[in-house]
């Protein structure tokens, strides 16, 4: 189970974040972009991340840093056009060099103590398709039509879309899907620490493996103990889901 976790393109070596009371932060607008591309590659380390779609035709990104006693001009973004979409980078201060490039690589290694947080929000046009990742912070994906990839390590990942491509790896925090639509693609879901709920729409076809180890496993209303191997309709999309501490259901 959970054979590999967050393959990030990213090397973390931070210390652990304490975040003071909100009351006493500081926040600004720090950061905006906007674009085409067939793809969006998001990346951050502290700071939740909120995707839209959207009925535009080009990409739109706000990031606000909020901080206590740190400096916000230590952070730094990036914007790298690839071959495959647009890489949109929030870099942290480092000992060691921090890097943002192309078709999603980033590299963030020994940061430097900080209270530092960059939380972004998207608005991601129809046929996009969308690969996040952050390490403190939850995901929110509503709306979008495409390929979704999201990844943090602490934060719940939620994501509502006519997509059926999804992957969705965290560690610490529940996974919650809805999927409103039967395109081609495969769902993967993982975490460590949190239920997995996934919403699919009638008449859905796949084939689902499910585990858990403290927890119970539902399909179409069927109770399991801790693992499953169900076929919805004529099956042939793979669906899988595992945890660890947590329950899992599939509708």
């Amino acid at each position: 189970m959970l054979r590999k976790l967050l393959p990030l393109a990213i090397v973390i070596l931070i210390p652990p974040v304490v975040w003071a009371d909100t009351s006493t932060r500081q926040s600004k607008e720090a950061f905006s972009w906007k674009g085409k591309a067939p793809g969006l590659f998001l990346r951050d380390l502290n700071g939740s991340i909120q995707v839209e779609g959207s009925t535009g035709a080009e990409i739109e990104i706000t990031g606000t840093m909020s901080w206590k006693d740190s400096n916000p001009a230590d952070i730094r973004f990036e914007v790298k056009p690839g071959s495959q979409g647009v890489t949109v980078c929030a870099l942290w201060p480092s000992t060691d060099k921090s890097t943002c490039g192309e078709n999603g690589e980033y590299s963030v290694s020994h940061t430097k103590n900080n209270d530092l947080a960059v939380a972004f929000k998207v608005k991601l046009p129809k046929g996009t398709r969308l690969d996040t990742q952050t390490v403190n912070g939850q995901v929110d994906v509503q709306g979008t039509t495409a390929a979704v990839k999201a990844e943090s390590v602490n934060g719940a990942i939620h994501v509502d879309t006519a997509s059926s491509a999804v992957e969705v790896e965290t560690v610490n925090g529940a996974i919650s899907i809805n999927l409103t639509g039967q395109s081609p693609g495969d769902v993967k879901l993982q975490t460590v620490n949190g239920a997995i709920d996934l919403k699919v729409p009638n008449g859905f076809d796949a084939d689902v493996t499910a585990e858990t180890v403290n927890g119970g496993v539902t399909i179409a209303g069927q109770r399991y103990r801790h693992s499953a191997q169900v076929t919805l309709g004529k099956g042939g999309r793979k669906v899988s889901a595992e945890t660890v501490n947590g329950s899992i259901a599939v509708n």
